[in-house]
């Protein structure tokens, strides 16, 4: 019979939470390039999905004005509402997108990289800040949760700290836009297109 618990804890199992962690960009990317070719975009279905695409990518800005990786807990601008803004950006990008794509195919392909990935991801990297920052992750973890505050009384030293935008350049965030900016013409592009 299997016993073994799935926990960080044991070795194997953070090995394949990081890969997961590890691969999940490279990942999207070819998937993205899957959805593309499935892809039905027409013009009430860029309505529908632009505004959640936007929303996903100023909340993803955001967080990239605050967060300093691996050098500091990151508990400000929208951290101080959820532990991930990242990667709620990111899953609105998602929907956004499988809005405009207007497939199954689609739907399925951007469910089962969501599914697979992002829980890996956040186990992964919570408990990589849980070995770093220990009480302060701890008290952090126990004030706000993964995708919503759980209450108002808590401080952490930086909960305050500005939006930077050097920091939204260090951490590269600018690629992001532009690609959504890339695939949006294309997808465009393919709207206009004759159907073959």
């Amino acid at each position: 019979m299997f016993t073994k618990k799935l926990s960080l804890n044991n070795i194997d199992t953070k090995e394949w939470f990081s890969y997961f962690r590890k691969y999940r960009v490279k990942a999207g990317i070819l998937l993205s390039l899957g959805c593309f070719y499935f892809a039905e975009p027409v013009f009430y279905s860029f309505l529908a999905g632009i505004p959640l695409l936007i929303i996903g990518e100023i909340i993803r800005i955001w967080a990239s004005g605050h967060i300093v990786k691996s050098s500091s807990l990151t508990v400000s601008g929208p951290y101080s509402f959820a532990r991930h803004p990242l990667y709620i950006g990111s899953l609105l990008i998602g929907i956004g997108f499988v809005l405009i794509c207007r497939s199954i195919i689609v739907i399925i392909i951007f469910l089962t990289y969501f599914i697979l990935f992002y829980p890996a991801t956040i186990i992964s990297e919570e408990s990589l800040l849980g070995e770093k920052f220990k009480d302060s992750f701890k008290i952090y973890r126990q004030a706000v949760s993964a995708f919503f505050r759980k209450k108002e009384s808590w401080y952490l030293p930086g909960r305050y700290a500005p939006f930077k935008f050097t920091r939204f350049i260090h951490n590269k965030e600018y690629k992001l836009v532009i690609l959504l900016i890339i695939v949006l013409a294309l997808l465009y592009i393919k709207m206009k297109l004759p159907a073959a």
